[in-house]
């Protein structure tokens, strides 16, 4: 699950705070620690401003480590656009991602859980 406020771009997982691998991937890539923020409540991590203005307007996947797994999710950068004034269906576009991304998540974990 994401959202977007002035510290940056927030995912939430349902994997355990404790099991956390402070590993935090983007497209493959591993970032370092200053690029994200962490705290407890299942999972929370914040991609900072600062790294998300290195990323290009496209799709992007976040992959998070827990000792006995990971989750993944798609989240997309938009090129900065002048504002227009009219952000409904940005707003609109933003629920629908999340909630894509959150089911997404679910179900990798889910599907980790059962083979284990």
């Amino acid at each position: 699950i994401k959202q977007i406020d002035k510290e940056g771009l927030v995912f939430t997982s349902n994997g355990e705070y404790e099991d956390f691998d402070n590993k935090v991937e983007v497209d493959g890539v591993e970032i370092p620690d200053e690029a994200f923020n962490d705290e407890p409540g299942s999972t929370v991590i914040t991609l900072t401003p600062d790294f998300l203005d290195t990323l290009t307007a496209e799709e992007h996947t976040i992959r998070v480590y827990f000792t006995d797994g990971f989750a993944e999710a798609p989240f997309n950068v938009a090129a900065n656009n002048p504002p227009t004034g009219e952000n409904s269906a940005l707003v609109a576009m933003s629920i629908l991602l999340v909630a894509s991304a959150g089911i997404a998540v679910i179900m990798i974990l889910k599907k980790r859980k059962n083979k284990a």
